[in-house]
C-alpha cells in the first residue's frame, strides 16, 4: 500500500516538476519492505515539500514549464496533497483494521 504513496502521487511528481530522472510504474524502483517504503517516502516528502516552498506565486499561478498541461502549478501541489491525505488514510484504516482482527484488542504492529 506504501507503495501507491511512492509511485505517482508522491515519486513521479516532484521528479517531473523539481528535476531528478524521469520515471514510470515499469522504471520505479518499488521498496521490497516496509522500512525501505518509509525511507523512500520520507525521501520523496523531502523533495516534494522543498520543490513547493521555493515556488513563487507567480509560479503557483502558471503551469510548469515541464507539464503539458495547461493547469496552474497551483492544481498540481492541490492534486498530490490530496493523493497523500487519500493513499495516507487507507493505509491508517488498513492498520486500524489489522489491529483488531479477530475481534482482539489493539496490539502494536
Amino acid at each position: 500500500m506504501t507503495g501507491r504513496l511512492t509511485d505517482e502521487a508522491y515519486f513521479w511528481e516532484p521528479v517531473r516538476y523539481f528535476g531528478g530522472q524521469n520515471v514510470d510504474s515499469e522504471t520505479f524502483a518499488y521498496a521490497g519492505t516496509a522500512d525501505e517504503a518509509l525511507k523512500q517516502l520520507d525521501e520523496m516528502y523531502g523533495r516534494w515539500h522543498a520543490g513547493v516552498r521555493r515556488l513563487s506565486d507567480a509560479d503557483l499561478d502558471n503551469p510548469p514549464a515541464v507539464d503539458p498541461e495547461p493547469f496552474p502549478m497551483e492544481n498540481r501541489v492541490l492534486h498530490v496533497n490530496r493523493e497523500l491525505i487519500h493513499h495516507g488514510a487507507e493505509i491508517s484504516l488498513l492498520r486500524h483494521l489489522y489491529r483488531r482482527q479477530d475481534g482482539a484488542g489493539p496490539h502494536r504492529i
